[in-house]
């Protein structure tokens, strides 16, 4: 027998301190978007709405802390069904979630291959499109959820656990397929990428070209290690029919790379483009201000140090 006690301890402790830091960063990115007309091009809206879908993923693990928090200082048991029906929105978030992010990434090779194609596409019926598979795809997990839960004893309330077991194999297995898939597409981004970048002999161009091929070697690394790399470990348990006590104990232990996908993508823009970093602090400038003067003036002065045009030509294969 596993004692779960520990493991929840440690567990709830990294998910509170990850929520905060995942809301800070998931905001502002959102905020950032709605603010500045000149990212809401069809990556930045697809960020957006990734950003989204994950932020509500992000609060959803507050309620479970909150269960498990139950079941430590007393006698209650989770139910299967009863968290089901509690964080259904969690589970139809996550599934959207893992769709827009294989449409991210397919959309930038998408983006290199056919610049022309791309660019003349509407951003209206491009972005209905990619958001009507994933919540197709979304609703079909929850219909089946709904269909094939059970009043059996869980020990933590997240998405893996509240699904029956074949639904969780499903979705595992769709998850694994969309990882390959958002793999596949950055290292042919990348490939795509490093060529044009050899063939062209401008300093100016091949730099453009190598921040872009920096900025996805940490999408494809953050990427492998939160969601490849559990999900070939879930699936491989499953295929070699493991218990399901060391199942249930990896899949707990999956929300911390999960937080960290969900969180992600704020703090690389803000690490790999200088344009984002901009921004993103010319806006936390009246936080600062209030709360930490010091910071606030360090601030104001590297805002005023490094402006330049927005996104010209950092992000040029995104700003169609």
């Amino acid at each position: 027998m596993v004692d779960y006690r520990g493991h929840q301890y440690f567990l709830y402790s990294v998910v509170i301190f990850m929520t905060f830091l995942g809301l800070f960063g998931n905001l502002n990115l959102i905020l950032l978007h709605v603010r500045r007309p000149i990212l809401r091009n069809k990556y930045g809206c697809l960020l957006t709405l990734l950003t989204t879908f994950q932020t509500y993923c992000v609060l959803s693990e507050s309620v479970n802390v909150a269960f498990g928090i139950a079941t430590m200082t007393s006698s209650y048991q989770i139910k299967r069904d009863f968290c089901y029906n509690f964080i259904f929105p969690d589970i139809f978030c996550n599934c959207v979630q893992t769709i827009l992010i294989t449409a991210l990434s397919i959309d930038f090779l998408f983006c290199i291959l056919f610049p022309i194609r791309h660019r003349n596409l509407s951003n209206g019926p491009y972005l209905s499109m990619i958001l009507s598979i994933a919540l197709i795809y979304a609703s079909y997990i929850i219909i089946l959820g709904y269909v094939g839960t059970d009043d059996a004893i869980i020990k933590l309330c997240n998405p893996p656990t509240a699904l029956p077991p074949q639904v969780a194999t499903l979705w595992y297995r769709v998850a694994f397929i969309a990882a390959l898939a958002t793999s596949f597409a950055y290292v042919m981004s990348f490939s795509l990428i490093y060529f044009k970048a050899k063939a062209k002999t401008r300093p100016t161009t091949m730099q453009v070209e190598k921040k872009a091929m920096r900025s996805i070697s940490v999408l494809l690394i953050v990427f492998i290690l939160t969601r490849v790399s559990t999900t070939l470990i879930i699936n491989f348990l499953r295929f070699i029919n493991s218990s399901q006590e060391i199942i249930t104990l990896v899949q707990d232990y999956n929300v911390i790379f999960a937080m960290l996908l969900y969180s992600q993508n704020a703090y690389v823009c803000f690490i790999r483009s200088a344009e984002y970093r901009r921004m993103f602090l010319e806006q936390i400038l009246p936080m600062t201000s209030c709360f930490c003067p010091c910071w606030s003036e360090n601030i104001k002065t590297y805002t005023t140090n490094n402006s330049r045009p927005v996104l010209k030509p950092v992000l040029r294969y995104w700003n169609r």
